[in-house]
């Protein structure tokens, strides 16, 4: 918990070889707030606004059993919930509470990337490419709304 009762943290380590992804999965509880990030070794927030390396409520698909997952990789697996590595093979994953009455821990699968789709249920959420450019485009928009004032 941080320094708020209402507000938690967690952080790990994570590396990826060449054609490995992480499955993220983990059960929101209910906050005002949530979001997972990707950083550097350095802690630094990996490219947010040209790349998907974080996700927050607003913009992640939750599955039907009420379970968030997401698949962390270097290749686009068509994953509505993917989060990108931005071509980094290691970093941390900080994941964040804000007024929430709990404070679950999210679990790793270490997967291969063509195994993704048999790993995941029938029932996620894909993307096309023209959905995932726009995305993208959507964020670039929200950073420059932001930022330009």
């Amino acid at each position: 918990m941080g320094a708020s009762p209402e507000q938690a943290y967690g952080q790990c380590w994570w590396t990826l070889g060449k054609g490995e992804a992480l499955i993220y999965e983990v059960e929101i509880p209910d906050c005002v707030y949530w979001g997972v990030q990707l950083g550097d070794q350095w802690y630094q927030s990996l490219d947010w606004v040209n790349h998907q390396s974080s996700l927050n409520g607003s913009q992640a698909a939750i599955d039907p059993d009420g379970i968030f997952r997401a698949v962390i990789s270097a290749a686009d697996p068509g994953v509505a919930n993917w989060i990108d590595t931005t071509g980094v093979s290691e970093g941390i994953i900080t994941y964040r509470w804000n007024q929430s009455k709990g404070a679950p821990v999210p679990t790793l699968t270490l997967v291969k990337e063509e195994d993704i789709q048999h790993v995941l249920p029938e029932f996620t959420t894909f993307t096309t490419p023209e959905q995932r450019r726009q995305q993208l485009q959507d964020r670039r928009d929200g950073a420059l709304s932001r930022f330009l004032r």
